[in-house]
């Protein structure tokens, strides 16, 4: 029996030590560079001609099955998704919905330029994300953010984000 309790003792601190320091965790090297982040996906199925890596969409409402995903079609519909891959019109995809994203597509549109730490919101056209500008009118209209943006932009661009969908 004291080996027995002699034994657990050892080997509960190995065990929380393993839930503390996951691999599946954010985690650098020694270096500093980063070698693996948190992210969260799911499997959906591309409701349009192509869906890219980095554009945003919703839940289809038409087919309701929770599975079929298309452009946001106004400004600040509840997004669902970031693809994190290229496909065609019915193919499935891989689509994040929590975590570091390193190519979030973003337009300028009406809405003026991005801010780091600023919150991301759906744009209506081609699945880009937007900054709420100076010039947003209509705040109410946009429902929750899909995500903070992790850098600045002034131009139609690929951007860093972290997106919180969960």
């Amino acid at each position: 029996m004291k080996s027995f309790l002699l034994l657990i003792t050892f080997l509960v601190p190995l065990a929380a030590n393993a839930l503390i320091s996951s691999p599946g965790s954010n985690a650098k090297k020694a270096d500093g560079t980063v070698f693996h982040r948190d992210k969260v996906f799911i499997r959906v199925e591309c409701d349009e001609t192509t869906c890219s890596r980095g554009e945003v969409f919703q839940m289809d409402s038409a087919s309701a099955d929770g599975i079929v995903v298309n452009y946001p079609t106004t400004d600040g519909d509840p997004v669902a998704c970031v693809a994190e891959e290229t496909v065609s019109d019915g193919a499935f995809m891989k689509c994040q919905v929590y975590g570091f994203h390193d190519a979030i597509s973003f337009s300028l549109r009406d809405a003026g330029p991005a801010t780091a730490g600023q919150e991301m919101f759906a744009n209506s056209e081609n699945g880009d994300v937007r900054a709420l500008g100076d010039d947003a009118t209509d705040v109410e209209d946009y429902h929750r953010p899909l995500g903070v943006f992790l850098e600045a932009s002034a131009a139609t661009a690929s951007v860093k984000g972290f997106i919180q969908l969960l």
